[in-house]
């Protein structure tokens, strides 16, 4: 990339609607990843692509305590403490 990526968003109310530029290094090709199309660059575009729309938002990642321990089978075999370990 020639430098960050840009963000920005088109007011259409009552919504708004968030697009993303990136500008590549190599004689500067530039991609506008947009959800709707954006009216000053109708004459201009070179190549469009559609993708289905996903939400995108932030999740917690689950640690330890969310994720349920397993039973342990009925046939486990116990060593003992002072037993060497067994690999």
């Amino acid at each position: 990339m020639r430098h960050l990526p840009s963000v920005g968003a088109i007011l259409a109310p009552p919504e708004s609607h968030p697009y993303l530029v990136v500008k590549q290094d190599n004689n500067g090709t530039t991609f506008v990843i947009s959800d709707i199309e954006i009216p000053g660059l109708t004459g201009v575009i070179a190549h469009t692509a559609h993708a289905i729309r996903r939400p995108i938002g932030g999740w917690t990642h689950p640690t330890s305590h969310d994720i349920p321990a397993l039973p342990l089978p009925d046939t486990a075999v116990l060593t003992r403490p002072d037993a060497d370990p067994p690999f």
